[in-house]
């Protein structure tokens, strides 16, 4: 039904999180709504999940 990923990459001393989405176009049985559902959920996690950095301290390195 689609797909969800999400990258991070640094860029001008920047982290910067890049997220997609895609779900396909077509037309579904109703049997499958619990997996699109269970789907958009996972999504809807993965994108408000919150990541703590290590802080580097420069002077020690």
């Amino acid at each position: 039904m689609g797909y969800y990923e999400m990258s991070m990459k640094l860029k001008d001393r920047k982290l910067v999180c890049y997220r997609k989405i895609h779900i396909k176009e077509g037309e579904y049985p109703a049997e499958s709504y619990a997996a699109f559902s269970e789907f958009m959920k996972d999504a809807s996690f993965s994108d408000s999940y919150r990541y703590i950095l290590p802080l580097i301290d420069k002077k020690q390195n």
